[in-house]
């Protein structure tokens, strides 16, 4: 599907936006809803800030049931990250803390990108003004 993409070691620390096209990432959302209805296509990433201070999540894209509370997701990232209880994890949604027991689908209807996924971004740190720590997309 993305043939004009490179394929590199460092392509992990970049972000899914600036590595496909906004017609690649529609199409391939576009797809993901027809085929799996009830599921919702989340892009899960480290903040810039946050690239020494928590690991790589490895995959970037997830396939989540719709019903999910996001306070699930982020057992789900911390278990994907093997995170002690110790450090803390914080996951963004467009530049905002979401209250843990909101459901995904709420979410993704007041949140979504216009390329018809939901980015969530993670950091170890909740610092004021985070939305500079993001790299511009």
């Amino acid at each position: 599907m993305y043939n004009n993409v490179k394929n590199e070691k460092n392509d992990e620390n970049e972000y899914f936006q600036n590595k496909y096209t906004f017609e690649q990432r529609l199409k391939e959302s576009t797809n993901i809803k027809k085929k799996y209805p009830g599921k919702i296509p989340v892009i899960i990433q480290r903040t810039q800030k946050a690239l020494t201070d928590v690991p790589n999540i490895g995959k970037k894209k997830f396939l989540v049931p719709e019903d999910l509370e996001f306070c699930n997701l982020l057992f789900i990232v911390r278990k994907r990250l093997n995170l002690g209880t110790e450090k803390a994890l914080y996951m963004f949604v467009n530049d905002k803390l979401i209250p843990s027991s909101k459901i995904l689908n709420t979410i993704y209807d007041e949140e979504k990108n216009e390329d018809g996924f939901l980015y969530v971004h993670y950091a170890s740190e909740s610092t004021f003004g985070y939305k500079y720590a993001l790299k511009k997309i």
